[in-house]
Parts: C-alpha cells; sequence; structure tokens
C-alpha cells in the first residue's frame, strides 16, 4: 500500500536535467524487477518532505505511467512560537488539552531517556486494544532500538502511575512523524480524553528539541475513486486540523502492470464511488463508508 514504498530521493545539486535522467533509470529498473516478478500493481509516495525542501512541485510520478491517488498531509511548524501555536489551536481544543494536562502526567522514552518500561508498555496495550497480538515480537523490539538510536520516540500518557496510552513517533533531519498510538480500552477516560493533551505534549517536546517539523499523518478530506476512504479515516483527518498545522500536498500514484486487475479494480472503485454519490444526493452516508482498514494513525 501507500506507507511501503517512497518514491526514489535524488541528490541535491544535480541540476534539473541530470535529475530527471536518474529518476527515468530508477523507474525502468523498478519496472523492469516488477515484470519479472509478475507484480500486478505499485503504488508510490513522495515524501512530503521534498516539497516541503522545494524540491519537488509537481507529480513526477504521472510521467512514469502511475495513476495519480494524492492527497494532503498535516504538519505543524515547530519553528513558530509557542504563543503562536497557541493561537492556531482549534478553540474547542484548548479546554481538553487544558483538562488533559492538569489529570495526566507525561513520561519520555528516548535515547536521552531509554526506559524499557514504556516500549513494553506499548507493546502490552497494543495488543489489549486489538483483542489479539497483530505483530511480531521483533517489530516492537525495533521500535525500541529506534529509540535507542535516537530514530524514534515513545511518549505515554499516566494516570496515578497507571500508563494509559502511549503514543510512537519516527524522526530523522528535523522532521517528526506521528507512526502510531495504543491506548487502553479498560481506562475510564471520562471528560478528560487523554490524546488531546498527550498531541499537545508531543509538540512541545520535540519543539524544545529542536525539531523543525510534526507530521500528524495523512489527510482523508473526501472520496476518491482511487483510493476511497472511509468515515473514520475522514474523523481522524478532522481532529488532525484542530492542532494548528497547514496542510501539504502527498503526491501518491498507482501503476497497474496487469491490465485486467487495472480494469477489475478500476470497475469496482468506480462503482462505488458512484454508489457513494448517489447515497450523498440522497442525504444518507457513502455506501462505502463502513468499510474498515486496519491502520495506524
Amino acid at each position: 500500500d501507500f506507507n511501503t514504498f517512497y518514491d526514489p530521493l535524488v541528490a541535491d545539486g544535480l541540476g534539473d536535467t541530470a535529475t530527471q535522467n536518474i529518476q527515468d533509470f530508477c523507474f525502468r529498473r523498478i519496472d523492469d524487477l516488477a515484470r519479472e516478478r509478475g507484480v500486478g500493481k505499485s503504488f508510490m509516495t513522495i515524501d512530503p518532505l521534498q516539497f516541503d525542501l522545494g524540491r519537488t512541485r509537481s507529480n513526477h510520478l504521472t510521467r512514469h505511467g502511475y495513476l495519480d491517488a494524492s492527497i494532503a498531509t498535516m504538519v505543524i511548524d515547530l519553528d513558530d512560537s509557542e504563543q503562536e501555536l497557541n493561537r492556531r489551536r482549534r478553540a474547542s481544543f484548548k479546554s481538553l488539552i487544558n483538562n488533559g494536562l492538569r489529570r495526566y502526567s507525561f513520561k519520555v522514552c528516548d535515547a536521552a531517556t531509554p526506559t524499557g518500561d514504556i516500549a513494553d508498555a506499548y507493546a502490552v496495550l497494543h495488543e489489549k486494544a486489538a483483542g489479539r497480538r497483530t505483530r511480531s515480537d521483533e517489530s516492537f523490539q525495533r521500535q525500541y532500538r529506534m529509540a535507542e538510536d535516537g530514530e524514534g520516540t515513545f511518549l505515554a500518557a499516566l494516570h496515578d502511575n497507571r500508563i494509559v496510552q502511549v503514543n510512537f513517533y519516527q524522526h530523522s533531519k528535523g522532521w517528526v512523524y506521528y507512526s502510531s498510538a495504543a491506548t487502553d480500552p479498560d481506562f475510564d477516560y471520562g471528560r478528560y480524553p487523554v490524546q488531546h493533551a498527550l498531541t499537545w505534549q508531543a509538540v512541545l517536546h520535540f519543539k524544545a528539541r529542536g525539531w523543525r517539523r510534526l507530521e500528524m499523518g495523512w489527510m482523508h478530506n473526501g472520496t476518491q475513486p482511487l483510493d476511497p476512504d472511509t468515515l473514520k479515516e475522514r474523523n481522524i483527518s478532522f481532529y488532525k486540523t484542530g492542532f494548528g498545522g497547514r496542510a501539504l500536498p502527498l503526491f501518491r500514484g498507482i501503476k497497474y502492470y496487469d491490465p485486467e486487475l487495472m480494469r477489475q479494480d478500476l470497475t469496482h472503485r468506480v462503482t462505488s464511488y458512484l454508489s457513494g454519490v448517489e447515497d450523498t444526493r440522497h442525504g444518507q452516508a457513502p455506501a462505502h463508508s463502513g468499510t474498515t482498514r486496519t491502520i495506524d494513525t
């Protein structure tokens, strides 16, 4: 899926012609490998950091035979002052954040403070929330190694010394990505949700560490035929806008190597899309809005 493969990176300073030639070479090789291995379709994403750095201004994937499936991603500018960040928050979030900051305490697991209990709690809550173990022990151990190596951070919220939620962030070269969260389904949050305060704590934490951008994640603001979204994803996207970030283009593409698979996929997606449009005209939720997909926030 789109989370898996990112566009090949080309070194700075080579000029437009050299960059294009290198991209052409890379995508020819990708096509050769896809055909050798019987790949039906390829998903590709251009890292939004490339747009932020001014290295790309359009979806050059379409030049290599990919169908455009671009959306946006929400990014918080940590270079801005705390006063400015406060000002841009959604008004309804302010009391939720302040109440959460008063009710919960917070603990960090990163290279400076590699506390294994936070990483262990994340794995336990992840399994508890899902009702089963959905990932291997190695994947959780890898996250902890990332924290030890300065490539990841666990941020936990505690109530009376009980860990009730743990968020995991990946980071490199000034860019932080909100990767996933694990919550305790048995804890009574009542009128004081923890997520708002924990996210705001992350904003303050990474700002204090001198990081420049916090990417909250992908924005699903409406149905498109190539990548149907869900009502849950739209609600999550609306939540992400409440912290005063800005939307950056997230250029994506899908390339089909199997014409029959392309026909089946597009027929199904367009039919679903038209069904959703018809439902909307009659004031109903889109027919596909109940679709579920396993995603990390």
